[in-house]
């Protein structure tokens, strides 16, 4: 059921326009060692994959 908060709609319709998703699948029980992994790196889970994407499209040959 969705939300019918004014404020909740506002701020899914600006995610919607101003981003991207993408859907990450992994074996069961692997999501919770991620999100343990980021957070030891006081990171959120879609900064940390976002960051090593970014450092290994820039990584040189």
């Amino acid at each position: 059921m969705p939300n019918d908060d004014p404020t909740y709609r506002a701020i899914a319709k600006y995610k919607k326009k101003a981003y991207d998703r993408i859907e990450l699948l992994v074996h069961k029980g692997e999501k919770q060692i991620i999100k343990d992994y980021a957070a030891s790196k006081g990171k959120t889970v879609n900064g940390l994959i976002t960051e090593l994407i970014w450092k290994e499209m820039n990584k040189k040959d």
